[in-house]
């Protein structure tokens, strides 16, 4: 399996329950107290944004119950993020915009083309993945890319000057991305990236197509790091098809230091070795998720572990472009054979806090492997998106 890979972005919200819909309202101005037409505010994540009129006012209507992270970005002045909570009112903001004055910095353009399409294609790969949403996706305006590569290290770093625009038609979502990091770490086998999506739903005179879109979206949605935070806020892990063991892995160094005796691991642990040294160690037994997940206060709950959570989603198949990313030509040789999807989380500190509504309130606290590692942009789902009846 390869190493985790992190792919954040600033905000992490599920799909919301609740019916009841608000208006977000505001108006935005510079420092001067002038008000700023033109600037593009939007919940991250999500289908609702909009841009701010002649007098610099914007509103977002019918916007479900939950916790969101409000973006502001005008050219020329610093991002503006705000936490939102509907459960806290809906009174108009008063949002100031801070000159940024490195925001005009030159950009350098790259003057050997070839070099440039070799890092783009790789950019590719790991931003918006090698999935079969991800063979249907494109970015449409990738002249806004420069690529870095450190000499010493071979890790390629991406800026955009603009927001990326992708056009999805596997999942019928319009993106608007605006990129904040991306690296790719050629030596580990790691890439992050993160920024703040905005989705348009892409329309079709043709049914077909668009029982085709909300189809594809569903099978995306369904087994997703959101879809299992999402069953365990529900309790509905069980019947949704997830399993969770423990999990825990030792290097090459320690199993030669380690004074345990392998039959009291092996009561309790399947040990697999690892490609390059070492082992991992998977649970026989799931765990009780009363162990790992609980609720701090009728807002909040608590993700908390030690090492690794497996997690495997029995009711879906690996797909071969799985096999072929995790695996690579490993996964010529036997291609019909597939097992269940399963995924890695392990966190970056003592525990996960995560609202009723999903809203991680910070996403830079864990990380994913596995098949959850697989899925990119091109299989991103706006945090509104619910499964239709």
């Amino acid at each position: 399996m390869r190493l985790l890979l992190l792919a954040l972005l600033l905000t992490a919200i599920l799909p919301l329950t609740a019916e009841a819909q608000n208006v977000i309202s505001g108006t935005v101005y510079d420092e001067t107290a002038t008000t700023v037409p033109g600037a593009h505010v939007f919940l991250n994540g999500t289908t609702y944004g909009t841009l701010t009129d002649k007098n610099g006012s914007f509103e977002l209507d019918d916007v479900p119950d939950g916790v969101y992270q409000l973006v502001v970005k005008f050219l020329g002045y610093k991002d503006f993020f705000l936490q939102i909570n509907t459960a806290s009112g809906a009174a108009p903001l008063k949002i100031q915009l801070e000159e940024d004055v490195y925001a005009m910095e030159e950009i350098t353009v790259v003057s050997d083309r070839k070099q440039w399409k070799k890092q783009f294609e790789i950019f590719e790969d790991h931003f918006l993945g090698t999935s079969r949403n991800a063979k249907d996706s494109e970015i449409l305006n990738p002249e806004v890319l420069s690529f870095d590569e450190a000499p010493n290290t071979g890790i390629l770093t991406a800026e955009a000057e603009q927001s990326l625009r992708i056009r999805n038609d596997a999942l019928g979502y319009r993106i608007e991305f605006y990129l904040k990091h991306f690296s790719f770490d050629p030596r580990n086998d790691v890439s992050s990236y993160f920024g703040f999506p905005i989705f348009t739903e892409m329309s079709s005179n043709r049914r077909r197509k668009n029982r085709r879109w909300n189809r594809n979206r569903e099978e995306t949605y369904r087994g997703s790091f959101e879809h299992f935070v999402s069953t365990l806020i529900e309790g509905t892990y069980d019947e949704n098809g997830y399993e969770i063991r423990a999990e825990m892995r030792k290097t090459q160094e320690e199993l030669n230091q380690d004074n345990v005796q392998p039959s009291e691991i092996g009561s309790r642990y399947h040990r697999q070795k690892i490609i390059g040294g070492g082992a991992r160690y998977l649970s026989r037994d799931t765990i009780r998720v009363a162990d790992i997940f609980s609720r701090v206060d009728d807002q909040t709950y608590e993700l908390r572990f030690v090492n690794y959570l497996n997690v495997t989603y029995t009711k879906e198949k690996e797909s071969y472009e799985y096999r072929k990313w995790d695996q690579g030509m490993l996964a010529e040789r036997d291609p019909e054979i597939t097992f269940p999807q399963n995924s890695i989380l392990t966190l970056t500190s003592d525990s996960l806090l995560i609202h009723k509504s999903g809203y991680i309130y910070d996403p830079t606290n864990y990380m994913v492997g596995g098949y959850w590692a697989f899925h990119r942009l091109a299989d991103l789902i706006p945090i509104n998106f619910k499964i239709q009846d």
